[in-house]
């Protein structure tokens, strides 16, 4: 008799589904990372100098998912929100955020 099983896809960030437990990553990191199970939420953590440009952006409709995104970026005490885009555009076919810093960022 054949056996059946459910393969859920899980990425190596994983558990970063709170403020406390975000995933440490490094200026000029990419990441590869999936959004599973619907509704899951990723923090990651970082740090830059005053005047750093910061980036970030999903790339999933580009990638033909359907996946609707919100891309938020927290100040450290991980409450109050520095930039956020909830947004999606034909013209510009993923959801980012560049945020200069006006002081150092944690």
């Amino acid at each position: 008799m054949p056996v059946m099983m459910h393969v859920t896809s899980r990425d190596a960030y994983e558990p970063n589904n709170t403020p406390a437990s975000a995933y440490v990553i490094y200026c000029g990191n990419v990441i590869s990372a999936t959004i599973d199970p619907a509704g899951d939420v990723d923090y990651y953590r970082f740090t830059g100098a005053a005047a750093y440009t910061m980036i970030a952006d999903i790339d999933a409709r580009v990638n033909g998912s359907p996946v609707d995104s919100v891309l938020t970026l927290f100040d450290s005490d991980g409450t109050t929100v520095l930039a956020e885009n909830d947004d999606f555009s034909v013209w510009i076919p993923c959801w980012n955020i560049a945020f200069l810093a006006a002081a150092p960022i944690t």
